[in-house]
């Protein structure tokens, strides 16, 4: 297989012009077969730039090997702020940012298998991510729901795990949590800066938001070049320790109106209530101590409250937690994938004569092929698709004949020429 096609794409960024961010696709090498499913793959939060799909983490090599050894093409994008992309920080949970940079990486990765690759794809789509991935997944889905991009991405499942759907029902819990506290503090610091980057109204400085000294430790680890190990270490887990008193408070209090700038970023960033028209599974464990296992409960109602006649949520384990659960949700996720996908089926490939006297041009195409010969003999060309069906049978007597492929599908097709009493000749063609 093609492994890390490491990819700089041209999506939009947060104020809706052109920005570069990066991504990876793997491609199975599979004899014969050439149209494939696609599956975009949403990776976990990522504090440090570089700890992305396209920097060769091996629990991403790991996930898109599995995909793609199962015969799909696997595409896996950084997100704005992460990888290659210019962003001081990423949009962490900003919904409309994880889509753009996902779908517009499907798009890029398309355009590049059919010019560089050859490769068709069959038109399935999945979509598959886990914790802040599955987040993405839902907002890729929501986006081409919203969007009327149905069309353009035959979405035929879509797998979001363990993630935080319904933000403003989260945020909730864990500000209300037992003594305060929440055991993934960083989270919330990614989340108050991420939303300062795209709104611009939630502090002015950290000490607006962080008592002392945390407002002048915690801005050193959101530098991209911190882990959220390292920032995890220097916080205390009771959010009254390090986020100012009066914050918590606002936020709290702010349960019916939710005008406080940080309730309005966190609404505006759910993705738990909108209209599907394709499966949706949510997964999850039941021990999850950094996303309740609630939340994909909830968001099903939601989901279904809106119309969406084909949502579920499903339990993995009732004792796995948010870091164990990562491995038999993919495992869940690949079986019901696997289900529903359209495999490619190798065929017999016709033995590939070599032209003498007949010369079939050009063999990679996408609009026509030229046949030339050197003599006025009568000769036959019968053209046939992967699956040994004739759709092309024609007869001439000039020196050259263009016969044109418009209206036929991408893939592999045979060409059988011959001169009158003389041997068939088979030239293999790709149409783009």
């Amino acid at each position: 297989m093609y492994k890390d096609i490491k990819f700089a794409i041209k999506t939009t960024d947060l104020n809706g012009d052109t920005t570069i961010a990066s991504g990876v696709i793997f491609v199975p090498e599979i004899a014969d077969c050439y149209d494939f499913p696609l599956i975009s793959d949403q990776h976990p939060t990522s504090f440090r730039k570089t700890d992305v799909p396209s920097g060769g983490l091996a629990e991403y090599e790991t996930i898109g090997t599995t995909y793609a050894t199962n015969g799909y093409v696997v595409c896996m994008a950084d997100y704005l702020g992460l990888g290659d992309n210019d962003l001081p920080i990423h949009p962490y949970l900003h919904w409309e940012s994880e889509a753009t940079a996902c779908i517009d990486l499907i798009r890029a990765c398309r355009e590049f298998l059919k010019n560089e690759l050859n490769v068709s794809l069959n038109g399935q789509v999945f979509l598959s991510g886990y914790s802040q991935g599955g987040h993405a997944t839902m907002a890729i889905n929501k986006y081409i729901s919203e969007n009327n991009l149905y069309d353009e991405f035959n979405i035929i499942a879509s797998a979001p795990m363990s993630g935080p759907y319904n933000l403003t029902k989260l945020m909730r819990d864990i500000l209300t949590a037992p003594d305060s506290i929440y055991s993934s503090p960083e989270f919330l610091c990614y989340t108050f800066a991420s939303f300062q980057l795209v709104y611009g109204n939630i502090y002015q400085s950290f000490s607006d938001i962080y008592k002392s000294p945390y407002d002048s430790i915690i801005p050193t680890y959101l530098d991209g070049n911190h882990t959220e190990n390292q920032l995890h270490s220097v916080l205390p887990t009771n959010m009254y320790h390090y986020i100012e008193d009066s914050i918590l408070q606002a936020i709290i209090a702010d349960s019916i109106m939710f005008s406080h700038p940080i309730n309005k970023a966190i609404n505006a960033n759910n993705v738990n209530s909108w209209f599907s028209e394709n499966p949706i599974k949510l997964l999850y464990c039941n021990a999850d101590e950094v996303v309740p296992y609630t939340n994909a409960l909830l968001t099903t109602e939601s989901m279904i409250n809106a119309g969406s006649a084909n949502i579920q949520s499903v339990s993995i384990s009732n004792f796995l937690g948010h870091t164990s659960c990562a491995l038999f949700a993919y495992l869940y996720t690949l079986n019901w994938f696997n289900s529903l996908k359209t495999n490619c089926i190798p065929v017999k490939t016709p033995v590939i004569s070599e032209n003498k006297t007949l010369k079939v041009y050009p063999t990679i195409t996408s609009d026509f092929i030229s046949i030339s010969k050197k003599g006025t003999e009568k000769t036959y060309v019968n053209i046939y698709n992967s699956n040994g069906k004739q759709i092309i049978s024609e007869e001439f007597y000039d020196l050259s004949k263009d016969i044109s492929l418009t209206g036929f599908a991408p893939g592999i097709y045979y060409v059988v020429t011959h001169e009158k009493n003389k041997i068939p000749q088979t030239t293999k063609i790709i149409k783009k």
